[in-house]
């Protein structure tokens, strides 16, 4: 009896890159939380984040948002440059000086390090004080079949900002 194979499903790396700069432009014009620091998983990498909010207020029970996510080449777990959409819920966030979180993170990542680009599911627990943030959780990808414990640490965040009005 010959074995059928599940082929993945492939998307071009053209059309990924030209979404993810298309991504980037945007948030970077328009995104409240952005982050900079060191993700360790497995071996210690620099990161990079950038998130749009697509809900993003107080009164909602979970908020959305999508974003970008880029971590240096790690020949130990996956890394490079992934698309992501995430759904959080704020333990703590009713003040301008701290947030705290959980998460559902999903997304495609185009691999610099191991292994072939594969689709990731990332749990997490996030904690802001202020500009520094600090994010743990683990990050599974669907191809490998494995999940990467992480511990993640920056610069940025600005969770905090969804409590702030401005006016003018």
């Amino acid at each position: 009896m010959q074995q059928i194979k599940n082929k993945p499903i492939l998307i071009p790396k053209t059309v990924l890159i030209v979404f993810g700069c298309c991504m980037l432009c945007i948030s970077s014009a328009w995104s409240q939380i952005i982050g900079f620091g060191y993700k360790n998983e497995k071996k210690g990498m620099f990161q990079a984040t950038v998130n749009l909010p697509l809900t993003y207020s107080k009164d909602n029970w979970i908020d959305v948002a999508t974003g970008l996510d880029y971590t240096t080449k790690n020949h130990l777990a996956p890394s490079g440059f992934s698309m992501n959409i995430s759904a959080y819920h704020y333990l703590i966030g009713d003040d301008n000086i701290q947030a705290s979180l959980i998460g559902l993170e999903s997304g495609y990542l185009i691999n610099t390090g191991l292994g072939n680009d594969t689709y990731k599911l990332t749990p997490y627990v996030y904690y802001e004080r202020s500009l520094f943030y600090i994010r743990a959780g683990v990050d599974y990808y669907f191809r490998e079949e494995k999940g990467y414990p992480f511990v993640s640490v920056g610069f940025g965040g600005l969770h905090i900002m969804r409590n702030m009005k401005f006016s003018f």
